[in-house]
């Protein structure tokens, strides 16, 4: 596996965990502005990401490579 592509498994996951949070609390009319009572979760869920994601960053110390290198295959597609 690459950066790129662990990095886009972990976004992946990441987003279907927020989706099920949101969907769980979808029909929750807060009572106030400070009212959501899913905070917590959503905080937790975007720590562990953020913390996977410096993970990955010292697995793959040329990281940043790696990600120019996949903008550049994504322009070249799309002007190809």
């Amino acid at each position: 596996m690459s950066y790129v592509s662990e990095a886009q498994q972990l976004q992946a996951e990441t987003e279907m965990k927020l989706d099920a949070l949101y969907e769980k609390y979808s029909g929750y009319v807060p009572k106030g502005l400070d009212d959501e009572p899913w905070s917590a979760e959503e905080r937790e869920i975007i720590r562990a990401f953020s913390a996977a994601v410096k993970a990955l960053r010292l697995k793959y110390p040329d990281w940043e490579e790696a990600v120019e290198e996949y903008k550049r295959q994504k322009d070249e597609q799309g002007h190809g």
